[in-house]
């Protein structure tokens, strides 16, 4: 079972419930093992990028380079089918491999008014996981009943881009890295001395906060930044590796759009060097002076941004 991404393993399998046999075996006859009609078909995962399929026929599961079968007898299993299959009191089944335990769960559900199978994994004390599987893969990389795919996907090109670096960024605005939160603020000092030890003046928690940058200085070899920002000047890390402050408040990445503007902000909207945004990306608003965060999706149909209640 190592190395399967979803058909994770159940331990402590009497927990969740008594079992009733699906399949009798005795002395005298061999008895096939049947997967109940219910989670017959084939069913789609989406995650991390990557799709999986789970096969289930009659008598045979087959996903995630695992193959079981309730009509092949191997002479460990003294008769019994290869595969078992157990249904407990709350109507979940298990499946696996006979004389073996710590399998998933699975049922058949409606969820998000799609068909799905639901995929429970016992993680020991802390209680399950669960996955959800799709009769489509269109279905499973996108089950929210809202979503609309786009029937083209376009380059916009209305956007300002930002320099390749802060060098490159003296005497213009610069915001507050992606990274910024109450957990990573960025901390703005009286003295450029103090910038990589004691004496935070001011701190900021939200990304895509604007200051202008004044000038690139250093202290013991490390980047430091002055910084004007609301009529003070301020010293920030500005070191390379781990900057706080970035040329940009607009950044896409495998086809979300982070940002401290709005889509329709058109003016303000400074994107990150070499970056391009597309029809098909989310957009993701947070604004600069509560953090608050709204979505935005964009419509071929009406040529514009909308917001998108996910």
């Amino acid at each position: 079972m190592k190395g399967k991404s979803y058909l994770l393993v159940l331990a402590a399998v009497t927990s969740f419930g008594s079992f009733l046999a699906f399949n009798g075996v005795n002395a005298s006859a061999k008895h096939f093992t049947r997967i109940p009609r219910s989670l017959q078909g084939t069913w789609y995962h989406y995650g991390s990028g990557k799709y999986s399929k789970l096969r289930l026929t009659e008598y045979h599961f087959k996903g995630q380079g695992i193959s079981l079968s309730g009509v092949a007898f191997p002479k460990y299993a003294r008769g019994h089918s290869q595969m078992f299959v157990y249904k407990n009191s709350k109507g979940y089944y298990n499946i696996g491999k006979y004389a073996t335990d710590e399998w998933p769960y699975w049922k058949r559900v409606t969820h998000k008014t799609h068909t799905a199978l639901r995929e429970l994994v016992w993680l020991g004390p802390s209680g399950y996981d669960t996955y959800y599987w799709y009769q489509s893969k269109s279905i499973a990389r996108h089950p929210s009943p809202n979503y609309l795919p786009p029937e083209k996907v376009y380059w916009l090109d209305d956007y300002d881009y930002a320099p390749a670096s802060l060098k490159k960024s003296v005497g213009r605005m610069v915001y507050t890295s992606e990274l910024t939160d109450s957990t990573l603020p960025v901390n703005l000092y009286a003295k450029k001395e103090d910038v990589f030890g004691d004496g935070v003046t001011t701190t900021i928690k939200y990304p895509g906060v604007e200051m202008h940058l004044d000038r690139l200085t250093s202290v013991d070899g490390m980047g430091v930044g002055q910084v004007d920002y609301n009529g003070q000047t301020y010293f920030v890390d500005a070191d390379s590796e781990g900057s706080d402050i970035v040329p940009y408040n607009t950044s896409q990445g495998s086809g979300v759009v982070q940002s401290s503007c709005k889509p329709t902000d058109t003016a303000n909207i400074v994107l990150k060097h070499g970056q391009q945004i597309l029809t098909s990306d989310l957009w993701e608003y947070f604004d600069p002076q509560t953090g608050k965060e709204t979505d935005y999706s964009y419509s071929n149909k009406k040529n514009k941004w909308y917001v998108d209640n996910l």
